[in-house]
């Protein structure tokens, strides 16, 4: 058997200055404690907002601790937690913003922890030790908030990322407790970055969402006059799932803007996934199980 079809999940932000005025759709920040919060002046010229929660749109989805490649408690059942809800500018993906910025290069830049007060290893340590270690970067004292941030860090080995929301920020002893253990627990001199801090809202390409009033913070890339902007929307873990399906092809179907994953095949064989388009995905593009036999894409 084959399919063919179009599948798109997608809140659309489609902004059309000849038609409508630029306030209608994105609006500059007028807040003045939260331009108090963005670190420079081209932030507080550049970042526009966005009602999502006075425009119908209420599910942002969470940013989950995840330890040992998200292994544990996964909504999704096979390996992955369902990713919050992202922001596309015409197929490009922005990033949640962040300190340290992404190097001109593209990859990641990191600070590094000091002595390591709490190793928080999950199964070894104790289970109420919580990580905790020196910073040696003092710039997150300007944050107003630490309601929220997460860090990625290599905390142990540079084979496994952790990803964990800060729990407490000791100014007068330097040092951060992180919410849940480690898959490794944490030594000195080891790699991380911040993440999903307002505070440091301040290139193309960042942004921001609060939770709590519903209002997507954003610093585009590109003029928005000539952007479409999308949010990912839909949150279950799968759109197809195959169990114990044979000698099937789905063809010619385009998935995107999905938090969760778009394809697992599980047991059976000769699967074929042609002729598609996967993009802006959260999780997993496609899956075959290792009981799935001659599964091809």
């Amino acid at each position: 058997h084959s399919f063919g079809m179009v599948y798109s999940q997608e809140v659309r932000l489609d902004i059309d200055l000849e038609n409508a005025t630029f306030g209608q759709f994105m609006e500059q920040v007028k807040d003045q404690s939260v331009l108090d919060r963005l670190p420079t002046q081209d932030a507080k010229n550049n970042v526009v907002q966005y009602d999502l929660k006075g425009n119908g749109i209420t599910n942002y989805g969470q940013i989950y601790d995840s330890s040992g490649w998200g292994a544990d408690s996964n909504p999704d059942g096979f390996g992955m937690k369902i990713a919050p809800m992202e922001v596309y500018i015409d197929d490009e993906e922005m990033i949640l913003a962040r300190w340290p910025n992404r190097k001109a290069d593209g990859t990641n830049d990191y600070v590094y922890t000091g002595e390591s007060i709490a190793y928080g290893r999950k199964g070894t340590s104790p289970p109420d030790e919580l990580p905790e270690y020196e910073y040696l970067d003092e710039r997150i004292e300007n944050w107003a908030t630490y309601d929220d941030v997460c860090t990625l860090g290599f905390y142990k080995a540079d084979y496994a990322d952790d990803n964990v929301k800060i729990l407490s920020v000791d100014k007068e002893k330097n040092t951060i407790k992180l919410k849940t253990q480690l898959s490794h627990g944490v030594l000195e001199n080891k790699k991380y970055y911040y993440y999903n801090v307002l505070d440091e809202l301040d290139v193309p390409g960042e942004y921001y969402i609060d939770r709590v009033n519903g209002i997507l913070y954003l610093y585009s890339p590109k003029n928005l006059a000539d952007a479409t902007v999308k949010l990912s929307s839909y949150d279950q873990p799968l759109v197809i799932e195959c169990n114990n399906v044979s000698h099937m092809t789905f063809s010619g179907l385009t998935f995107e803007l999905t938090r969760g994953s778009v394809f697992r095949a599980v047991g059976g064989d000769s699967v074929e996934i042609s002729c598609c388009t996967i993009k802006n995905i959260g999780i997993y593009g496609v899956y075959f199980g290792t009981s799935n036999a001659y599964g091809t894409v």
